[in-house]
């Protein structure tokens, strides 16, 4: 489930994060924070919960497409 929540940042970083998206390297602001997050996260104490080899595998494809300019669109739960 997903909860909603309001968070204030300076406009000097909104206005970076909408550039990301209207360059086409997220689809949303939403996807920003929540990748931004999680990669947080991972770096203060990795995972809280193990990843398949699968998913490890579909996460280590798409950040490489992402060094290499391109998005890898996820529309289910199943293309993972």
């Amino acid at each position: 489930m997903n909860q909603t929540i309001n968070v204030s940042i300076p406009d000097r970083l909104l206005r970076e994060v909408r550039l990301q998206v209207e360059k086409g390297y997220f689809s949303s602001v939403s996807e920003v924070i929540r990748t931004a997050l999680r990669e947080f996260l991972l770096k203060i104490g990795g995972p809280t919960l193990p990843m398949s080899e699968r998913l490890e595998k579909r996460v280590e494809e798409a950040e490489k497409a992402f060094e290499e300019g391109e998005v890898i669109e996820i529309k289910n739960i199943d293309s993972l």
